[in-house]
């Protein structure tokens, strides 16, 4: 298979503990074919993935796919909070089961680096997710819901930060991102007469308007 339906399981802030929980020590780990996006905000606490205790402190960033075992509550019985989006691929197939990082290279069209979970980022760039991910909760929550296109700009957004971020990927777009730039071109030699929007030149791309503006001058030279 192919093609595959990309489904938000679950967006939220968690804190923890919940009343009446226990440590993670007492709970097992687990696993499925889901990911996660997982960005701690508040706390000084440690999680459980692949069978290791990690320190999870504002910042911290974990990346989790399919069939990776995790427990991201207190693992000592602290406090902490973190920011979650959950997503699955599907198809008539099943689900897509690749690693996180090979799912990031399939949209930047390139292999990434490889990156350990999880991993600290720093202020500016916990800023930066934080606040994207905050945009998808809002837009997600509303009572009247925004068109779906609006919230897969936000997760395209998020997943372009994760690309060009944590694994440093995609500088040189590749071919699938080199077709992609020259429609960006196309459109705005066709439509250089009226008020462009970089945001809405960039979704059209594919990219973050940051990735956008990087990729078009190393292409174009302008």
């Amino acid at each position: 298979c192919r093609s595959y339906r990309f489904h938000i399981l679950h967006a939220g802030q968690e804190e923890n503990p919940q009343p009446g929980a226990r440590p993670v020590r007492h709970r097992q780990a687990h696993r499925h074919d889901i990911y996660h996006v997982i960005l701690y905000t508040q706390g000084e606490e440690r999680f459980l993935l692949e069978g290791a205790a990690h320190p999870a402190m504002p910042g911290t960033l974990a990346l989790v796919g399919p069939g990776e075992s995790h427990c991201f509550g207190p693992y000592d019985g602290g406090r902490s909070a973190y920011l979650e989006l959950t997503f699955s691929l599907e198809s008539d197939c099943g689900s897509l089961r690749l690693p996180f990082r090979e799912l990031l290279g399939l949209y930047a069209g390139s292999d990434l680096r490889s990156v350990p979970m999880p991993v600290q980022l720093p202020p500016r760039q916990a800023s930066i997710l934080s606040g994207r991910m905050a945009i998808l909760l809002t837009q997600l929550s509303r009572a009247a819901p925004l068109p779906w296109y609006a919230s897969c700009r936000t997760i395209l957004d998020i997943l372009s930060f994760l690309i060009e971020e944590v694994y440093g990927g995609a500088d040189a777009p590749g071919a699938a991102g080199d077709a992609r730039l020259l429609r960006a071109r196309q459109e705005i030699e066709s439509r250089f007469r009226e008020p462009l929007m970089l945001a809405d030149l960039a979704a059209g791309a594919s990219l973050s308007p940051s990735h956008y503006l990087r990729a078009f001058k190393k292409r174009f030279g302008l």
